[in-house]
């Protein structure tokens, strides 16, 4: 994979199922060394679903940024480090009992996943490597 993504190949990748969008996102976060989420000024957004709080991640700044309308025009794209995300992010969502949903395809569906589960997911891809 290359860092950057044609137009086609993005539309291919929103089109999958969570669960499909959910892999590629974990091989290409450990690929690229980063996450990707969104923030405001006053910090990063999350997203309610059901009764749990959830921070949406995408896989690359382009998925992101497809989610910068509406209620999250305001917001801007940021990267964070795969390190700090495992090493200071989910050990504090943890703590903090905030989960996480992984690459929200545009019907706003994707997996939801403890901190806990989803840091042992990337740890098991990364040590692969």
């Amino acid at each position: 994979m290359t860092d950057k993504l044609n137009a086609v190949e993005r539309d291919r990748i929103e089109q999958l199922n969570a669960e499909e969008r959910y892999d590629y996102a974990l091989q290409r976060m450990v690929e690229l060394k980063q996450v990707w989420s969104l923030r405001d000024a006053e910090g990063g957004v999350l997203m309610s679903t059901d009764d749990e709080e959830c921070m949406p991640i995408w896989p690359d700044e382009d998925f992101a940024k497809t989610w910068l309308t509406d209620d999250w025009a305001d917001c801007e794209a940021f990267a964070i480090s795969l390190d700090a995300w495992l090493q200071r992010w989910l050990p504090g969502m943890q703590t903090d009992e905030i989960n996480v949903v992984v690459f929200p395809g545009p019907d706003e569906d994707g997996l939801i996943l403890r901190p806990k589960t989803l840091r042992e997911a990337l740890q098991a891809i990364r040590d692969a490597e």
